[in-house]
């Protein structure tokens, strides 16, 4: 199966299509966005971590 479609969702969720190349058969799965695009994770890239020295 291939992913043919994304849409995220404001509160972080994305609605994901798989399509299989053999059969067409189609499905749509809700989950949880990748933690670095969702938006309580990006706001946590403007923290305070800095490398060690």
């Amino acid at each position: 199966m291939i992913s043919t479609d994304v849409v995220l969702d404001a509160d972080g969720i994305e609605d994901r299509t798989f399509e299989c190349i053999t059969c067409g058969h189609i499905e749509t799965r809700r989950l949880a966005a990748d933690p670095p695009v969702s938006p309580p994770a990006a706001a946590g890239t403007d923290g305070e971590l800095e490398p060690p020295e």
